[in-house]
């Protein structure tokens, strides 16, 4: 598809940004929670596992009535989610049977490996760098290690050409963070994979043209909703028109953080309301207690605050101690 050609007829959808955050939170199980845990990390394509406590409190924030044991055992013992290098050259959740899949569509796309420098984490370690040769040698390690899953996934029906794996991404990004240009899905994949692979249609969000899928055009109303957002949570990474996320006032908080002055929104953890970017919080996890810190940026609802810092602690198995600045 031709989209410099569609871009230049006027859009047959308009939309605002409430209703763009309103799929966005409803589609990543943040409005009415999933009772699966590899339902959510489906339906996000992959939940960010860099950080493993993080990637456990994602989950938590969208499947009801989970604890961390049910994340290590699907992770563990039965095996339906698996922990693999997939988007952006980064740790993911995915389901045991989508494994393949990400890695095909990665692969597709990173036949040439290239030197990777020297560089500093947020703790000032500098890591050696990477040569081509090593490399090489890193992604035969991972393509032998994943060739009997990949095996089995052909046996099953799945998609197994790299036109048709790439397709997939790209459908799965669409449907979890449209409307989005491909500047943005080149950015959540790590990547510049085209997105004329997938059927799209131009929609106009006051003033912003982007793309969802071709019948993909229902946008709920934006409801009421509260959430504590872990670091790297894949609502923030998923939403890359960070303007619309982050208001002036929560930016300066974010530019005043440890982590958000070396890695931006990606590395805090938000405090949501109504989508939006509202304030920041803190953990601190002892063996008996979770302590939640939250800083508001304005006005936020003390119940729901505590709600949120209930739900987690519960999933550690803990008591909270909440604090609001």
């Amino acid at each position: 598809m031709d989209h410099r050609r569609q871009a230049r007829r006027p859009a047959a959808i308009s939309l605002t940004w409430k209703q763009v955050r309103a799929r966005r939170l409803a589609r990543g199980a943040l409005t009415e929670r999933s009772p699966s845990l590899v339902d959510v990390a489906r339906r996000t394509g992959g939940i960010h596992a860099q950080v493993q406590a993080s990637a456990e409190l994602q989950l938590a924030s969208r499947v009801e009535g989970i604890t961390q044991q049910d994340v290590r055992d699907a992770l563990w013992r039965e095996r339906t989610l698996v922990k693999a290098w997939t988007l952006r050259g980064t740790l993911h959740l995915h389901p045991a049977d989508e494994l393949p899949l990400w890695f095909a569509a990665r692969g597709a796309v990173s036949r040439e490996i290239r030197d990777l420098p020297a560089w500093p984490d947020p703790a000032g370690v500098v890591h050696p760098p990477v040569s081509a040769a090593e490399g090489a040698k890193l992604q035969s390690a991972a393509s032998s290690a994943a060739r009997p899953a990949r095996s089995g996934f052909r046996a099953s029906g799945g998609p197994t050409s790299p036109t048709g794996e790439r397709a997939y991404s790209g459908t799965r990004f669409l449907h979890a963070y449209g409307p989005a240009r491909p500047a943005d899905f080149r950015e959540w994949f790590g990547a510049d994979v085209p997105f004329d692979l997938v059927d799209v249609e131009e929609v106009d969000v006051e003033g912003h043209r982007a793309f969802v899928l071709a019948g993909d055009t229902e946008f709920p109303e934006l409801g009421k909703s509260v959430r504590l957002l872990p670091e790297y949570d894949v609502y923030v990474m998923g939403f890359r028109e960070r303007e619309h996320l982050v208001p002036e006032r929560v930016r300066a908080q974010v530019a005043a953080h440890g982590r958000g002055r070396y890695e931006g929104p990606a590395g805090v953890r938000f405090l949501l309301v109504d989508g939006v970017a509202a304030g920041l919080w803190e953990r601190k996890k002892s063996a008996k207690r979770l302590e939640v810190a939250v800083t508001p940026a304005g006005r936020v609802n003390r119940a729901a605050l505590a709600a949120e810092a209930e739900r987690f602690a519960a999933f550690l198995g803990v008591e909270p101690v909440l604090t609001v600045a």
